[in-house]
């Protein structure tokens, strides 16, 4: 019987089962299946595997965070710091018993980090324009002005252009608990500062506490380099 007088009532279902083409079918289906089921599995085994490195902030603002203890930093080049005998302390309040705020330079931790500023700036300032708008208004900047902003901001080799008041905030964290502030508006203090070819490289701290990562509040975030593996 040819394939195009195969059975097709209902009463011959039988028949056409155990027809030799339907059964080639059948068994063709099957084994593309289990080929596409392996080929998942295999695929999937190395992906997890091979998991993809961390190289920066999921926001790509923030690119390397190393942290170190003072002795480290010293040992990496940096200036000693000014009057170091009266460091350090956290943010406190007026009244508050110095046994609460202040830690040893010895306990205290500093994390350099590199951020891109180029792609930093603009989302800092994408939302900082005057009001407008009456049923919807808004605060997001035309592209004129968000082009003054950025330009203004980058144009300075100053820290206070994109951290501080009014600006981004400094956090620190040990396995994703915020540590201590240092002050009031960066959260942390910034030890060093240099912006050079749309870069800039901060040292953060001095910190309470082993950092395990360091932030830009409600920007990004990035795990630090541990301290035992840093040279």
């Amino acid at each position: 019987m040819a394939a195009t007088d195969v059975p097709t009532m209902p009463g011959e279902r039988a028949e056409l089962l155990t027809h030799p083409l339907s059964v080639i079918h059948k068994d063709l289906m099957i084994r593309s299946l289990q080929f596409a089921l392996t080929s998942t599995l295999i695929l999937s085994t190395a992906i997890a595997s091979h998991p993809a490195a961390a190289v920066e902030g999921a926001a790509g603002v923030i690119r390397s965070a190393e942290v170190f203890t003072y002795k480290q930093l010293l040992a990496q080049g940096a200036e000693p710091m000014k009057y170091s005998e009266s460091c350090c302390s956290l943010l406190y309040s007026p009244g508050t018993p110095k046994s609460e705020y202040h830690f040893d330079l010895r306990d205290a931790y500093f994390v350099r980090v590199t951020v891109d500023v180029v792609k930093f700036a603009p989302i800092l300032f994408k939302m900082s324009c005057q009001k407008r708008g009456l049923f919807n208004p808004t605060t997001e900047c035309s592209q004129r002005e968000l082009k003054d902003k950025v330009d203004g901001a980058l144009r300075v080799n100053y820290s206070p252009s994109l951290y501080g008041k009014y600006r981004a905030k400094w956090v620190a964290k040990h396995d994703g608990q915020m540590l201590p502030e240092t002050t009031k508006w960066i959260g942390q203090d910034i030890y060093s500062f240099k912006r050079e070819n749309g870069m800039d490289e901060l040292v953060i701290g001095p910190i309470k506490g082993v950092p395990t990562s360091i932030g830009l509040m409600g920007f990004d975030e990035l795990p630090v380099t541990p301290v035992d593996t840093v040279k």
